[in-house]
């Protein structure tokens, strides 16, 4: 991908970290996790040059259509749970599942 089109800190947080899920990252399994490094990647800015190497070029080969497709599976994600949330919270003020 065209990195000069959306870099990659520009994305949404929950789009990174569904990319950085999928990438091969450098970590230590006794120190830390993946989720940890993941974490630590998009909250604290800890990235190691090894790391940033490898979610460069994993965006930079990564092609539009995988891009977009990553896009839509968060995006559905967010309406799904959305609409959860709605549901309970109409269950919570009205005392039923069905929104008004």
């Amino acid at each position: 991908m065209n990195s000069n089109i959306i870099p990659f800190n520009e994305l949404p947080d929950s789009v990174r970290e569904s990319l950085l899920w999928d990438m091969e990252l450098d970590y230590d399994g006794y120190e830390s996790s993946k989720a940890d490094t993941i974490y630590g990647i998009l909250f604290s800015g800890n990235c190691s040059a090894t790391n940033d190497l490898i979610i460069n070029n994993y965006y930079k080969a990564l092609s539009p259509k995988s891009l977009l497709d990553t896009m839509d599976v968060v995006r559905t994600t967010a309406r799904n749970t959305q609409d959860r949330i709605s549901e309970l919270e109409c269950r919570i003020v009205f005392g039923s599942a069905r929104r008004t």
